[in-house]
């Protein structure tokens, strides 16, 4: 298990919108917390369950804010933090990193789903400084799980408009075709709606895109072959439906983990022989050509390849 950077106390707690926590974390004497540009991203240590990523919600240099769906349904982290972050609770954090970056055109659409407004909040503060135009269309299923609408409504960095299931359906497609001419679309929201911007930006060559995603497909199936351990020579055999996480889980092995999904790289590990089947969300092009490291939560090895892995 790998320690995070940073040991930070939680200054404060509060509702952003149904079922969504604001926590802000500093330094307990207050000093100033490493830089971030926007759409950058923290891990945490959650007590018992591992670690998780939020992107950074706020501006100010003493404290790193961000806001937390609780969960009930899901694998418990933030659960866990619901019940463990109370004023005062020391937290373990990394330094921010950066999976969103901006583009360069003078006019930008921001396309949301639920808890995906969190990146979003500093990208269009980020935007406006650039003095880049922008809309932001923001998706929920009612107006009380709007998570920060009352700033957005009021802040000045560009309309917004606000679409919810019992009022006005998001219409992707139409949102696409109405852009404006080589503008950069934004989009961080569920797998579904990500698929429903790629599938319109087929008529759109002139359009950037710039993505991040909160969730993913389950992984996919493949077939069988081995992985093997570089540390003691172990040899493990993944089955046609099983991951390489859940096969060194049962085996005694617990690398660090956070959204199992192939999107955060928290499982990223490096390959020293074999071909991989990339099925992550994570990796670059480039770093998927070069095939020296596999995000075992989604990846396999290639059809009649087997695998060494640092661990």
């Amino acid at each position: 298990m790998r320690a995070l950077e940073l040991k930070l106390v939680v200054v404060g707690r509060r509702t952003v919108a149904e079922g969504i926590v604001g926590f802000s974390l500093a330094h307990a004497d207050g000093t100033c917390l490493p830089a971030y540009g926007p759409g950058s991203h923290i891990e945490v240590r959650v007590e018992g369950v591992g670690l998780r990523h939020y992107s950074l919600t706020g501006d100010d240099p003493a404290r790193y804010d961000i806001a937390v769906a609780i969960d009930q349904n899901g694998r418990g982290g933030s659960r866990a933090i619901d019940r463990l972050w109370q004023m005062g609770r020391e937290i373990e954090v990394s330094a921010p990193r950066n999976n969103f970056p901006l583009g360069k055109a003078r006019e930008a659409l921001l396309i949301v789903g639920g808890i995906g407004i969190t990146p979003i909040l500093s990208i269009r503060r980020a935007l406006a400084d650039a003095g880049c135009l922008t809309r932001t269309h923001y998706a929920a299923r009612s107006r009380r799980h709007l998570a920060f609408a009352d700033e957005l409504s009021t802040d000045a960095m560009g309309t917004v408009a606000f679409h919810v299931d019992s009022e006005s359906r998001l219409d992707i497609p139409a949102i696409i075709a109405a852009a404006p001419q080589g503008a950069d679309i934004y989009v961080c929201g569920p797998t579904g709606m990500l698929e429903a911007v790629e599938t319109a930006l087929e008529a759109r060559w002139d359009l950037t895109l710039f993505t991040e995603r909160f969730s993913a497909a389950p992984p996919r199936s493949g077939e069988a072959f081995e992985v093997t351990l570089a540390s003691d020579g172990r040899r493990f055999r993944v089955d046609e439906s099983s991951t390489i996480l859940g096969v060194l889980r049962a085996h005694g092995c617990n690398p660090d983990t956070s959204c199992e999904g192939g999107v955060c790289g928290t499982c990223r590990t490096a390959v020293i022989a074999g071909e991989i089947l990339h099925q992550d969300y994570f990796l670059s092009d480039m770093e998927k050509a070069e095939g020296r490291s596999i995000v075992i939560c989604v990846s396999r090895a290639k059809p009649g390849s087997n695998l060494i892995l640092d661990l």
